[in-house]
C-alpha cells in the first residue's frame, strides 16, 4: 500500500471489502436523469448538517450541488453516508475538482482541492466516486474503501514537539492505546503526550530533538499510520544552513558522453531516475538509483548520449512512493508529465547567436503591449498561416482582408518597444493531446516553469519542437526591434499536494500555518514560500535561464505581493549580471490573505524597498475608468470628477508631488513610488473588462463616436504620464470581449482579435501610434528621479473636469523647452490660458497625434474640445 500526503493512506487491494452497501436509502429523490455521477461522502463524526458540494469541470466555473439522500453502511452499524447525484454528460474534460463545504465558504473538508477522473460511464450511464472526511484520495469503487480513520494532521511545531489531529476522536485512554513515533522506521522515546482539545488534538513531546533529514511517522492503535510533516522547521536557520544547495546544476546536465541528474530532496529515503524512449506511453528503458550527495541533493550519472530521451524521478519520501517530473526540466513530453533531456544547441534557429537583449537607458523608456499568443493569431482575419502557435507570431507582413498589417507587423507599426507575452511556460489547463478540439486558457496554471507550453507548438509530442519554435518567434520579434517580456507565475502552482514540487519535497515549497494548512494568498489553493532559500533559488535560477537561453527582455510577476522583497531584489541583481535593461514589474498585491508578513512583501506599499522593479498602478487605472470590479461605476473620463487626483497621481508617476491632494487618492493616501520606474500606468489588461467594454457598461448612453473619443483620451493620459506605459492588445482598435470580465477559459469567439476592427477604427490606431512616437521621441515624458518630476512637472489650475500640466526647462534633456498637456474629460469645451506667450505648436489634438506640428497657436489661450486632449510645445529660439 502507498500513503497519501501527510499520512493519508491510499488503500490498495489489501484493504478490499464491501464497505458501502445500499441496504436502505432514506429520503431519496430521484433526479429523473439517465446519466449521473453519484458522489458518496462519509464523515467520521456523522455530522452532515449544512454540508454541500462545490464541483467544477477543469477549466470552467464551479457550481453548487446538494446531497440527495442518505445510505446506511454495511460494516459500520448505525453509520450513514450522504449521496449526491450530478449530471456530467455535458462535461468535455475528463477531470473535475470538488470541494466539500459547510455554511457557504465558512468551513470546508480538507484545506486543499480534490480532483477526480470523469469516466465515460459517468457521461453515458452511471458511475460512483467515494469521498472520505479529511482524506485527499478519491476512490472509484466500494472495494477500494477503508473507513479506518487516520491523522488529519501530524506536523512538527519545533524540534521536539509534534502536533497531531486525528480524523476521529480517540475512544480509549492514552495509557491503553498510546502514540508511538518512528524515526526512519525505528521507534524513538516520547517524553509525554498532552491532550489539548477534545479527544482529537494532541501534542507529542519527544525526549530528544528530531534529526533534520530523517523521516518520521506517528502510530496509534485504531488509526492508520501518519507521516509527520516538517512544517515550520523548514523556516529554521538550522534547516537552511544544512540543506541550502548553492550549485548551478540542478536538473539534467547533458553532454554527448553522459547526462548527470541532480534533484533536491533532503528528507527522501531513496530516489531513482527513470529513462523513457518517448514523452508518453509504455516505453520505460531503464531505472537508475540516485546517490545522496551534497546539501540534500541526490545525483546519478548515466553514460551515453541521452539527448531526446525523457525522464522522471521516483521519490520515496514520508512513507510514500511518488513519481514526479523534474522542476528544473528544460522541456517535456506531451502535457509535461515527463521531462526531456535536450541538447539545447540543436534548438537554435539560424541567426540565433546574433540575437541580443533590447537595451534601454531607463525602464521608463519602455512601451509595453500585452499579448496572448492565441488571441493575436487565431482569427482568420489575421492572415496568419500558423494560427494559435508560436510560429504565428513569427510571421511578418501578414494582413487583414482590408489590407491592414496584423500580428507581429502590427506591433512594429504601432511602435511599441516590448510585447508582454501572457504565460508561455507549460500550464495545465489546455490538454495537448486534444488540440483538435476547441480549448482556451490564459495559462496562469503553472506546471513546468522552465518549459514552453506545448499547445503553442506544432508538435507537443516532441519536446524539442516547442523550444525551437519559441526561439523562432522571439528571433522574429527581435529582428523587428521588439523586446519580449514574459509573464511569470511563481506565486502558486496549479496542483498542490500532487504538484511535482510537493512530490519531491513535501510541504517545503508552500507556506503553511502551524497546523500544516496551506496559505492561499493566490486564491488558487496555495502560495509558494519565496522566502525559503531553495524556493528563492528556484525563482532566481528560472528567470536567469529564460533570460540567457531565450534572450527574454523582461518579466512580469503575477501577484508579486506574494513574493518577499529580498527575493525580488535578488532577482533584480542577478538579472543585472545578464543585462541591466531587463525589465521587472508585477502586481503589487495578493489574491487573498497571506502568511507572508506585510513588511516583507513585494507590494506597492513597499515599493521604495525594491530597486528598478515596477508595480501596476491600479489607483490611476480605476481613477481613469472607474472601479475595475463594479462595471457600472464611472471614472474621471466618464464623469466622476472626484477621481481627478487619482489620475494626477499616475501622471506624476506615483511619486510624491506637491500638486496632488493625497486625501482624494483611491486605495492609497500616499505616494508609494520612490522613482518613476516603480509605476506602471495602464487602463486595461487581460483581467476584467476591456476599456471599450467598461465604457459601454458604465456609460451606455453614449454612442460609438464618443467611445472612440474616450479611448483616445485614455491613450493621451497613459502615454504622457511619468512611469512605464502598459497597453492591452487591441486597445488601439477598440477591443471588446462582448462584456465578459473574466475570459480566462472562454472560447476564441470572446478572446480573439478581429483584425478587421483595425480598419474600422483606423483613427484610434493612428492616434495611439502617434502618441507612442511622441513619447519615444521626447524624454520629458520619461523622467526617472522623483526630484526631477517635482522640478519639471507642474499642474496648472483647471476645472474639476480637466487636468492641465506642463513639463518645463527641457525636462530630462528634452529638445522642447516647455510641453503642455491638457486633458478635458468634460462635456463642454474648455479654454486654457497658456502659461507663456506664443507661439505654441500643437502636436496632438482631439483627432491626431505625433511629433509633427499640426498647427501653431499664437493667442494667449487655447480651447480644448470636450472629451479630448491637446499637447503643445513652446517654441524657444525656434527649437522644434
Amino acid at each position: 500500500m502507498t500513503t497519501g500526503p501527510y499520512g493519508r493512506r491510499a488503500i490498495g487491494p489489501a484493504a478490499k471489502g464491501s464497505v458501502f452497501k445500499r441496504l436502505m436509502r432514506l429520503n431519496r429523490r430521484q433526479t429523473g436523469k439517465n446519466t449521473m455521477l453519484r458522489i458518496h461522502y462519509y464523515r467520521y463524526d456523522q455530522d452532515y448538517t449544512g454540508w454541500d458540494i462545490w464541483l467544477w469541470e477543469m477549466g470552467h466555473e464551479g457550481s453548487l450541488y446538494s446531497f440527495k439522500y442518505q445510505e446506511r453502511l454495511n460494516q459500520e452499524p448505525g453509520k450513514i453516508a450522504m449521496v449526491a447525484e450530478i449530471d456530467v454528460s455535458s462535461f468535455k474534460s475528463d477531470r473535475a475538482g470538488i470541494i466539500l463545504r459547510r455554511g457557504g465558504w465558512h468551513e470546508r473538508d480538507l484545506h486543499i482541492d480534490r480532483y477526480f477522473h470523469i469516466s465515460e460511464e459517468a457521461r453515458t450511464g452511471t458511475a460512483d466516486i467515494y469521498v472520505v472526511q479529511d482524506t485527499i484520495e478519491i476512490m472509484y469503487s466500494e472495494e477500494d474503501l477503508c473507513l479506518t480513520p487516520g491523522f488529519e494532521t501530524a506536523v512538527f511545531q519545533n524540534f521536539r514537539e509534534i502536533y497531531v489531529k486525528l480524523q476521529a476522536p480517540a475512544t480509549a485512554p492514552l495509557s491503553q492505546e498510546p502514540f508511538k513515533v518512528l524515526e526512519n522506521g525505528l521507534e524513538v522515546p516520547i517524553r509525554h503526550v498532552t491532550q489539548i482539545r477534545g479527544a482529537r488534538e494532541f501534542v507529542i513531546s519527544l525526549e530528544e530533538d528530531m534529526v533534520l533529514g530523517s523521516s518520521y511517522m506517528v502510530v496509534k492503535p485504531g488509526f492508520r499510520i501518519g507521516a509527520v510533516a516538517y512544517g515550520m522547521l523548514y523556516d529554521t536557520q538550522e534547516f537552511e544552513e544544512k540543506f541550502t544547495y548553492t550549485g548551478d546544476d540542478l536538473g539534467a546536465t547533458w553532454t554527448p558522453e553522459a547526462t548527470i541528474f541532480r534533484v533536491w530532496s533532503p528528507i527522501a529515503t531513496a530516489v531513482y531516475v527513470n529513462i523513457f524512449e518517448k514523452g508518453s506511453g509504455p516505453n520505460l528503458q531503464t531505472v537508475e538509483p540516485m546517490v545522496r550527495d551534497l546539501q540534500g541533493t541526490w545525483v546519478a550519472r548515466i553514460p551515453g548520449d541521452l539527448s531526446g530521451k525523457y525522464y522522471t524521478y521516483t521519490v520515496i519520501v514520508m512513507g510514500m512512493t511518488l513519481e514526479a517530473a523534474d522542476p528544473y526540466a528544460r522541456s517535456s513530453g506531451v502535457n509535461g508529465r515527463r521531462s526531456m533531456i535536450l541538447d539545447l544547441s540543436k534548438t537554435n534557429p539560424p541567426g540565433w547567436d546574433k540575437v541580443k537583449h533590447v537595451t534601454l537607458k531607463n525602464p521608463t523608456d519602455a512601451v509595453l503591449y500585452e499579448v496572448h499568443i492565441r488571441d493575436a493569431t487565431i482569427h482568420e482575419s489575421s492572415g496568419i498561416k500558423m494560427r494559435g502557435k508560436f510560429l504565428g507570431l513569427a510571421e511578418t507582413g501578414t494582413k487583414s482582408p482590408e489590407g491592414e498589417l496584423t500580428g507581429l507587423s502590427h506591433f512594429a507599426e504601432l511602435g511599441i518597444t516590448h510585447v508582454h507575452l501572457m504565460p508561455i511556460f507549460d500550464f495545465f489547463t489546455v490538454d495537448e493531446t486534444r488540440l483538435d478540439e476547441p480549448q482556451y486558457n490564459w495559462g496562469y496554471d503553472p506546471v513546468n516553469y522552465n518549459v514552453p507550453d506545448g499547445s503553442y507548438s506544432t508538435n507537443p509530442e516532441d519536446g524539442a519542437v516547442r523550444v525551437r519554435e519559441l526561439k523562432q518567434m522571439i528571433l522574429a520579434l527581435k529582428n523587428a526591434g521588439i523586446g519580449v517580456v514574459m509573464d511569470v507565475v511563481y506565486n502558486h502552482t496549479y496542483k498542490t499536494a500532487e504538484s511535482d514540487f510537493n512530490k519531491i519535497m513535501p510541504g517545503y515549497y508552500y507556506r503553511t500555518d502551524r497546523h500544516n494548512r496551506y496559505s492561499n494568498g493566490s486564491g488558487c489553493g496555495n502560495e509558494t514560500a519565496s522566502e525559503r532559500s531553495m524556493v528563492r533559488k528556484f525563482i532566481v535560477d528560472s528567470v536567469k535561464y529564460w533570460a540567457r537561453e531565450y534572450k527574454i527582455d523582461g518579466f512580469r510577476f503575477d501577484l508579486m505581493g506574494l513574493h518577499d522583497v529580498e527575493t525580488m531584489n535578488l532577482v533584480r541583481r542577478e538579472l543585472d549580471t545578464i543585462n541591466p535593461s531587463i525589465l521587472i514589474y508585477g502586481e503589487g498585491w495578493t489574491g487573498g490573505p497571506s502568511l507572508l508578513e506585510g513588511s516583507l512583501a513585494a507590494t506597492k506599499t513597499n515599493a521604495p524597498k525594491l530597486e528598478r522593479i515596477g508595480f501596476f498602478n491600479d489607483n490611476t487605472r480605476d481613477g481613469i475608468r472607474g472601479d475595475n470590479f463594479h462595471h457600472h461605476q464611472t471614472g474621471f473620463i466618464t464623469g466622476n470628477y472626484y477621481m481627478k487626483e487619482s489620475v494626477k497621481f499616475g501622471i506624476a508617476g506615483a511619486v510624491f508631488h506637491h500638486g496632488i491632494d493625497y486625501s482624494r487618492i483611491i486605495y492609497n493616501s500616499f505616494a508609494w513610488a520612490g522613482h518613476a520606474w516603480h509605476c506602471v500606468n495602464y487602463a486595461a489588461s487581460h483581467d476584467n473588462l476591456t476599456l471599450y467594454d467598461k465604457l459601454r457598461a458604465s456609460r451606455p448612453d453614449l454612442d460609438d463616436n464618443e467611445y472612440m473619443k474616450l479611448v483616445n483620451l485614455v491613450g493621451a493620459i497613459v502615454l504622457t504620464a511619468q512611469g512605464i506605459p502598459f497597453l492591452m492588445l487591441g486597445i488601439d482598435m477598440m477591443r471588446s470581449k462582448n462584456g465578459e470580465h473574466n475570459s480566462y477559459n472562454l472560447p476564441d469567439a470572446i478572446n480573439q482579435i478581429d483584425w478587421s476592427n483595425k480598419s474600422k477604427y483606423r483613427p484610434v490606431f493612428a492616434y495611439y501610434q502617434g502618441l507612442i512616437r511622441l513619447r519615444r521621441s521626447h524624454p520629458a515624458f520619461r523622467m526617472v528621479l522623483a526630484d526631477d518630476i517635482r522640478r519639471h512637472l507642474h499642474f496648472l489650475p483647471s476645472r474639476e473636469s480637466s487636468i492641465v500640466f506642463i513639463l518645463n526647462h527641457h525636462a530630462n534633456g528634452d529638445p522642447w523647452e516647455t510641453i503642455l498637456v491638457a486633458i478635458n474629460a468634460g462635456t463642454e469645451p474648455e479654454t486654457i490660458v497658456l502659461p507663456l506667450p506664443g507661439p505654441w505648436h500643437v502636436v496632438a489634438d482631439a483627432n491626431r497625434a505625433g511629433t509633427d506640428i499640426l498647427y501653431t497657436v499664437r493667442d494667449p489661450s487655447v480651447t480644448v474640445p470636450p472629451r479630448a486632449a491637446m499637447i503643445l510645445f513652446h517654441d524657444d529660439a525656434g527649437a522644434v
